[in-house]
């Protein structure tokens, strides 16, 4: 059960992070209409920036969390597999991971982080994000569970 629930958590957690993703490249683009007055497809169909930004920042509390209980629940089953170890390169890219987006979430609140700033912020992450486990996936021989 705790190997099933950190996998869910998992990919909840990376889901969270590239709905994130897309709204903060959404709300940058559709900025980019507003600030040329050029009101396009994207300003006709999307929601206000407000909107997409408040929809970013849930995505990435939610993804947060999930993948603060992706890796909880990866460090409990760890003692019980017999060929991993707390230095498993996957476990070490999504702390890295986690540890952007928790960093992310700490400028946005104690210093106001919010905008493009933070948009273009949640952009860079996941590419980041998505950089680091396309590259732990084609450098790693197994995927990570025994």
């Amino acid at each position: 059960p705790v190997l099933q629930l950190h996998i869910v958590a998992a990919l909840l957690g990376y889901s969270a992070i590239t709905i994130a993703g897309i709204y903060s490249l959404l709300y940058i683009l559709l900025q980019r209409d507003i600030e040329s007055n050029r009101f396009s497809v994207l300003f006709e169909r999307l929601p206000n920036l407000e909107s997409l930004e408040k929809l970013s920042t849930v995505a990435v509390i939610f993804g947060f969390v999930f993948l603060t209980a992706a890796i909880a629940t990866g460090l409990i089953w760890l003692p019980q597999s017999k060929s991993m170890s707390f230095i498993e390169p996957k476990l070490l890219g999504t702390l890295v991971v986690w540890a952007m987006y928790g960093a992310g979430l700490f400028l946005r609140r104690q210093f106001g982080w919010q905008g493009r700033r933070m948009a273009v912020m949640l952009v860079a992450l996941f590419g980041v994000a998505m950089f680091s486990i396309t590259a732990l996936n084609l450098f790693s021989s197994r995927f990570h569970v025994s």
